[in-house]
Formats: C-alpha cells, structure tokens, sequence
C-alpha cells in the first residue's frame, strides 16, 4: 500500500509540472497529453491498489470461501469450550469465517454429523474416532488432545446426597448412570474396574441416558451413581442434590487419560475447503491459548453462552486441553492400546495418521 500511494504521489506530481524539453509553442500540447497518460495511469494505480487490498485481506485471513464454517458444539459439558471461544470472542470471523452453531447432546451425535457431512468441524471423543477409523480409515481427522490430569480435570462420579453409599465398592449390585456413547461407556467400564475391580454387566449395572437426565436420575432414585463431567458435577453438588464420590476417576485409570480432541474434521472438508479449515484450525487454537491463559474468564463464556450462573461455573475444574503440541499421537495410541486390550477395540489402531498438523492444514 505505501508503494501504491509513493506511485500516485509521483504521477499527480508529474501532471502538475511543465514539460519544459518541448518547445514554448508545443508545451500546452503536451501538458494535455501528459494530463491523459496521467489519468490512464491514475485508472491503473486506483486498480492496483484494490488488489494489494485484496491481497492484503488474504494474508491475514485464511478463508477461501464464502460458505459457512458449521461447528457442532456438544451441550452441557466442558468439552466444547475451546469452540465456544473461538465464537464468543469473535476468532472466527476474525479468520474470515461465518460461524453457524448446532448443538448435540453428546460427542457421538456431534461426530457423527462430522462423519456424515453435517458440520464441519466439532470436538472429538477419542473412543468414537477410532471406532471410525477401523469403519473407514482416514475419514476423519483430529489436532489437539483434551485430557484429565492430577491438577487438572473435569471428570466425577457423584451420588446422591443423603446416599448410604460411601466407597466406589458399595456400587456392586447397583446402577450406575452415564450418557449415550462409546465415549461414557469406555470410561465407565475402566474407571470402576481401576477403582473398585468391578465390572460393569457382572457387578454393576449401566444405565446410559441423555446426559441432560443424569442429574434427574439421581435425584429420583433412578440410578445409584452417576458419571459427570463438569459443570454438571459443580452443578449437582451447588444444588444439593449430589455429593462426591470419586473426584478425578480417569486418572485411576491412566494419567494423563486423554478422552478427546478439541478439533475434529472431516479429510473431505479439507480436500474441498483447505484455506476454510486452516482458518477453523488457526481460531480454535486461539481459543485454547485464551482458555489456557483465563481460565475464570473462559468458564465466563461458558456460563454466559449456557445461561448459567456465573459463580457456581467459576468452582468447576477444567479439563488439560493443548493444540500444537506435536505428542496427539503418541497420547491417543496409549488410549487405543488399553481399549484394545480391554476388549473395547475389534483391532489395533495406529494413531499416527490420524491426526492432522497446522502444517498440513494452512501449508
């Protein structure tokens, strides 16, 4: 742009002068003639500086379309936080991309509208993507890893407040309520046999359900127990009608245990839409930085988007969540080779090529 500008300068600097070569009698004439060269040329210039402008909108930002970037956004939970962000604050648009919001009720509602060409990008719980791997290899691809760890987590199992129940053993014989997917259900089985040796189907008996109802459920008598994940355990305890049990469970099972990926898309969206998914990418790993950084204000977001009371949102633990960090693999494979080993896999799963750099995405 200052190019484009210097160039002006020196044309309509050049109109303004005599051309004092020709002769006094000829340098009317060819004033008029260097009046219409410098026209033509402040035409040319005008166009010039619309596509440095153009341009120079393409270098900050990394779409390439003009159709709507569809992010399916998982309700009630923790999960999606990094997405909510990216909205709220405005990283999208800010990359370029006019983000249109649909909400599930669980990641395996959300995946699969992912699989089935319904949203174009959405968080990922790692038992549904490698499900989908050994389905359709290659069909969907994930960055980032989402994990409970020591200090950080987001993952309880809680009972009823006036429960007898005491120890996690107490629960053999009982019902122990989690919501719909594979996701819930691998953890579930994991955590009480990490926790407790019990098994589920043998000692305990799984109640899966909307994860809206979980909270309803216990309180009714319905279930014994529930797995929550937050806000919903902050939720239960502020509203007297659940209290710990367990805090942290996954980590019985493996620590860090990776469950998910803040971002999820399809191979097919790439191919057709890469500068829209390099634009996607680049706002959501913004999000992560911003969560990361403002934890209190992230979980502002989270209240606000719900319509949750700020306070009680603000007590609720969160999860380990990094993008970029170039160990997705490696996290992902311990997950695939316990479920594997327990049963829950009907083969091995390589993770390697499954997960999808910023490199690859925005080249």
């Amino acid at each position: 742009m200052a190019a484009a500008r210097l160039l002006i300068y020196l044309l309509f600097y050049a109109d303004n002068k005599e051309i004092t070569t020709a002769p006094r009698k000829n340098r009317q004439v060819v004033r008029m003639d260097s009046r219409k060269l410098s026209l033509g040329a402040t035409v040319l210039v005008l166009v010039i500086i619309v596509i440095l402008a153009v341009t120079q909108t393409s270098i900050t930002s990394s779409a390439t379309s003009q159709q709507p970037l569809r992010v399916a956004i998982v309700q009630g939970v923790l999960f999606s936080l990094p997405s909510m962000i990216a909205v709220e604050k405005g990283y999208f648009s800010q990359e370029g991309l006019t983000a249109e919001v649909t909400e599930f009720s669980s990641t395996k509602d959300a995946f699969d509208a992912l699989a089935a060409g319904r949203a174009d990008i959405t968080v990922l719980g790692l038992p549904n993507l490698f499900a989908a791997e050994l389905a359709s290899p290659g069909k969907v691809k994930a960055s980032g890893i989402m994990a409970d760890t020591k200090e950080r987590y987001m993952t309880y199992i809680l009972i009823a407040k006036d429960s007898p129940i005491n120890k996690t053993s107490d629960l053999k014989g009982r019902k122990f309520g989690a919501a719909l997917g594979t996701n819930t259900k691998v953890w579930s089985a994991a955590m009480l046999r990490s926790l407790a040796g019990l098994e589920l189907g043998k000692d305990v008996e799984l109640a899966q359900m909307s994860y809206g109802l979980l909270l309803g459920a216990l309180e009714a008598g319905s279930v014994d127990a529930i797995y929550a994940n937050e806000p919903l355990a902050t939720i239960g305890v502020a509203r007297g009608i659940a209290r710990v049990l367990e805090k942290n469970p996954r980590t019985a099972v493996m620590n860090p245990a990776p469950f998910g990926a803040p971002f999820g898309v399809s191979a097919e969206f790439v191919k057709k839409r890469r500068g829209d998914a390099c634009g996607a990418y680049r706002a959501v790993a913004r999000a992560v930085n911003f969560l990361n950084a403002n934890e209190t204000a992230a979980k502002r977001v989270y209240a606000a988007r719900e319509r949750l009371d700020a306070a009680t949102i603000e007590s609720a633990t969160l999860m380990n969540v990094s993008l970029g960090a170039g160990d997705d693999a490696q996290q992902a494979q311990r997950l695939a080779d316990f479920m594997l080993a327990q049963g829950e896999l009907k083969a091995p799963v390589r993770t390697q090529g499954m997960f999808i750099a910023e490199k690859e995405l925005c080249g």
